[in-house]
């Protein structure tokens, strides 16, 4: 979990196979909500029938942030990534460079992804070769959260642009397969 991977960690990451997703979570002072993401990532990994790996990218936080990820850490292998770069394209860019698997997928740290996302993510690509990236629906997890941005699609969409992806896509959970893949 250091910044940079130490030697052995670098040597373990080179010895195992790449996962097939990595999940992305970029974060800044959010420590308490950080830590629910991470118990229902735990959940989603242990219910995916495929290696995954957990990138934490933090970007400049002055709470408790790495010690949740330290925490966590402890029980399943989540990897800590500072960038110092203020900025949450800064911090996904960041993200995606470490990351290591064939699909790249972003939530954000005040998102509590269901037991079966990463699963259904995968599936998703795999049933769909064509597919380059994929949105989910994002809903409240109680009456206490507000809606701020709430967009229903109920079928698949061909996007031809990135001005077109981002008019589509609006939530915290974004997915896009690695070039090369």
């Amino acid at each position: 979990m250091s910044t940079p991977p130490d030697a052995a960690s670098r040597v373990r990451e080179a010895a195992s196979p790449p996962p097939a997703i990595s999940v992305v979570v970029c974060t800044r002072d959010r420590a308490r909500r950080l830590s629910a993401c991470l118990r229902h990532l735990a959940h989603a990994r242990s219910a995916c029938d495929h290696a995954s790996e957990i990138i934490i990218v933090d970007n400049g936080s002055r709470d408790e942030t790495r010690d949740v990820v330290r925490a966590h850490a402890e029980a399943r292998p989540v990897r800590y990534v500072l960038e110092a770069q203020p900025g949450l394209s800064m911090a996904r860019n960041r993200g995606i460079a470490a990351a290591r698997g064939a699909l790249v997928a972003f939530t954000d740290d005040d998102c509590n992804v269901d037991r079966d996302w990463m699963q259904a993510v995968i599936d998703a690509f795999a049933s769909r070769p064509e597919l380059a990236i994929l949105g989910g629906m994002v809903a409240p997890a109680g009456d206490s959260d507000r809606t701020v941005s709430l967009r229903m699609h109920a079928e698949a969409r061909n996007v031809a642009s990135a001005d077109a992806i981002l008019a589509t896509m609006s939530g915290c959970k974004d997915c896009s397969r690695t070039p090369g893949c």
